[in-house]
């Protein structure tokens, strides 16, 4: 493994320490966790104090590793990182990273602070100090990446530190090993999504992001293939919610769903029920009159509160969902999804070492790309960039429309050679297949069960925008 590090660069590449004695600007935190108007103090008196993250009382801890791919992120973001001695982490510019615990970054949910004063500006200079020619697929722990957990009951974020005055902290950063530590309410319950994202970059590969469960033990590493997993979940069932809250014709999307998506059928009559239900009242909200915008975002509110009250780890794969169920593996369908991605991206790391263009010159990109405008083509240059091209173009954008989904997953695994599980000899692609629909009953169940109140909040959502027209 390569030794790299990126630091930030501001006449000479330096760690700075959680506690830190500096002369700043103070940005306060906002008064709640569920707040994210930020509140600003004047000035700061020329006596320097110390900044220092406290955990909040009775604060139950989420902690992991944030691995990136280095080589993908030193090639394609190297106006905002730099890399300075080894170290085996990436660290990103302008976090203040500590070499125990998370450090410092949040006011307002989204601005970092550094320890030079104010948010990270342009006064701040970026650059590529090194190229440690770090090989492409080799995946590093990231340190300085801003972590972030969100209700996805609510979509607020959450207190996760308090700072050395007691307020409450929205924002940290992962530590100079690659590490996070993050503290949620002891009497927090449900799913929270676990945000990593590289500060001031709109890049999708560097939002990372996973949904779990805080009251559960374990570790809460997140990497590119527990990402892709967690916004297949997300994106793919917003499809499924915006499509039954706009429809026009429920009755068609009712026998669609029975029918083309073989719901069971100890689930048809709960399942039409559900979507009946969402529909009548999205129409008296008037949904299907509004604005794409606002469906869309109702959608993906709707998806959250569908994922808040469910522990997806412990959701197994069902084999009846298998044309071929002695081929299923006993195994947990986010597990297992998470396998088949992985040794993608492993694959797909040799063929690029091989030719860096081979992924692009595939007929299913190609393909894919004739449907596209210009600026929305798929570029594959990174071996993780395979995992979520079928995610986003088989399993989210082709996950409303009937057949093939399966043939074209097994497409893009043969032309890596991932067709077969080197290790149990299982079908990849009708493992990914059978893992989502085992996924997508056990959500639809919960929902139709009304599971922890998620179909009342999801009614009480629509209500909401019917009496205010905004979404809560």
């Amino acid at each position: 493994m390569p030794l790299l590090a990126l630091a930030l660069v501001a006449g000479a590449c330096q760690r700075t320490p959680v506690a830190t004695t500096t002369t700043r600007k103070v940005a306060a935190s906002p008064a709640s966790a569920g707040s994210t108007k930020p509140s600003t103090t004047p000035e700061a008196s020329a006596t320097p104090r110390k900044l220092v993250l406290v955990p909040p009382p009775d604060g139950v801890a989420l902690q992991g590793l944030v691995t990136v791919d280095a080589g993908y992120i030193l090639s394609n973001n190297s106006s905002s990182i730099v890399a300075n001695n080894s170290a085996g982490v990436l660290t990103l510019g302008g976090a203040i990273v500590s070499d125990h615990g998370s450090g410092i970054v949040g006011n307002n949910g989204g601005t970092l602070i550094s320890d030079h004063g104010g948010g990270l500006t342009g006064k701040v200079k970026w650059g590529l100090l090194a190229d440690p020619e770090t090989p492409l697929g080799t995946q590093l722990p990231v340190a300085g990446i801003a972590i972030q957990v969100v209700s996805m009951a609510d979509g607020q974020p959450l207190a996760i530190m308090r700072d050395d005055t007691g307020n409450p902290v929205l924002t940290v950063a992962s530590d100079a090993q690659g590490r996070y530590m993050a503290y949620v309410p002891k009497d927090f319950k449900g799913n929270v999504r676990v945000e990593a994202r590289v500060p001031g970059s709109n890049d999708p590969r560097l939002q990372l992001e996973r949904v779990t469960a805080p009251a559960l033990p374990g570790d809460r590493s997140i990497d590119e293939e527990t990402a892709q997993t967690s916004r297949y979940l997300r994106n793919a069932f917003t499809n499924h919610l915006r499509q039954w809250i706009t429809t026009t014709d429920i009755s068609a999307t009712v026998t669609f769903y029975a029918t083309t998506w073989k719901v069971p059928a100890f689930l048809r009559t709960q399942v039409s029920e559900l979507i009946q239900g969402l529909n009548d009242a999205a129409v008296a909200a008037g949904v299907p009159k509004a604005s794409q915008a606002d469906q869309a975002a109702l959608a993906k509110r709707l998806s959250d509160i569908m994922l808040s009250g469910i522990d997806l780890d412990a959701v197994q794969v069902d084999p009846s969902f298998s044309t071929k169920g002695s081929d299923t593996l006993a195994e947990g369908a986010v597990a297992g999804m998470r396998a088949v991605l992985i040794s993608v991206r492993e694959h797909a790391t040799t063929k690029l070492r091989e030719d860096p263009t081979f992924l692009d010159h595939q007929p299913y990109v190609i393909a894919a790309n004739a449907k596209l405008p210009p600026e929305q083509a798929y570029h594959l240059i990174a071996p993780g960039d395979l995992g979520n091209f079928i995610v986003e173009e088989f399993l989210v954008r082709g996950d409303a429309t009937p057949g093939g989904t399966l043939d074209q997953v097994r497409d893009v695994l043969a032309s890596v050679g991932a067709q077969t599980d080197a290790a149990t000899g299982a079908d990849q692609g009708r493992r990914v297949i059978t893992a989502t629909k085992s996924l997508g009953a056990r959500v639809g169940l919960a929902m139709a069960a009304d599971e922890d109140g998620v179909r009342t909040r999801a009614l009480a959502l629509l209500d909401a925008y019917a009496k205010t027209g905004k979404i809560p």
